[in-house]
């Protein structure tokens, strides 16, 4: 699976996520609030649940997209991927629950808790556990180096060495395709078993040429000024 039918694939599960949600969230509404026999057809039927279903998923998208969920997302630790889509999730159905529900006719407060509560925990449910799925699926990709990271070492001394050994012989660090390295100076050259790409004045150009998505600062103490 490439990155670009992975970014497809996590934009998908966010809006099918957000739809069955809402058609979940839907039918417990008249059931528990108003109180109307569940008949798919009188479901059906209803315009505000039709409309609703047709735009809601793509505030939920544009919403994420806002927030930055799409930039990157394979990076994330799956604890940091739960934590985001709930936050999200909640100031999302907090949202839709000033615009859409708040003027709901209820016998009581309670409704309105309650309300709100089973959309919040059905839309993170949904959106949580599918994001973990294809976040999984990911990682093992990038582990066995079907998805890779194109990347260069920015150094060529002591620090870029060790990395660069690290990342052959632990399991741990996986993931990177390092496309070579790129030079801090002239001086003290001890060239990486990697294409030598330029020097650090070429950087963005490399980067550019080379598609770049990860920059490995590996330079030595008395070099830090260059970061």
């Amino acid at each position: 699976m490439s990155q670009q039918r992975f970014y497809k694939s996590f934009v998908f599960l966010d809006w099918l996520s957000a739809l069955l949600a809402w058609g979940i969230f839907f039918f417990f509404r008249k059931a528990y609030i108003d109180k109307y026999p569940i008949e798919i057809e009188n479901i059906i039927s209803d315009t505000n649940f039709t409309i609703a279903l047709l735009v809601l998923p793509f505030f939920w998208l544009l919403w994420y997209g806002f927030t930055g969920q799409y930039h990157k997302t394979y990076r994330q630790s799956r604890l940091r991927m739960v934590f985001q889509s709930f936050w999200q999730a909640f100031i999302g159905v907090l949202a839709i629950f000033f615009v859409l529900l708040l003027d709901d006719k209820v016998a009581s407060y309670i409704n309105y808790y309650a309300t709100f509560s089973f959309l919040l925990i059905i839309h993170f449910f949904f959106t949580a556990l599918f994001r973990l799925a294809l976040l999984t699926f990911i990682k093992d990709k990038m582990a066995k180096g079907s998805l890779l990271i194109p990347a260069v070492i920015v150094g060529n001394k002591f620090r870029a060495h060790k990395f660069y050994e690290e990342f052959l012989s632990n399991s741990l660090v996986y993931g990177y395709q390092i496309k070579g390295f790129v030079r801090i100076d002239q001086q003290q050259v001890q060239a990486l078993p990697l294409p030598d790409l330029g020097s650090i004045e070429q950087i963005e150009e490399i980067c550019v040429s080379e598609g770049i998505e990860d920059v490995i600062i590996a330079v030595e103490e008395n070099e830090h000024t260059f970061i």
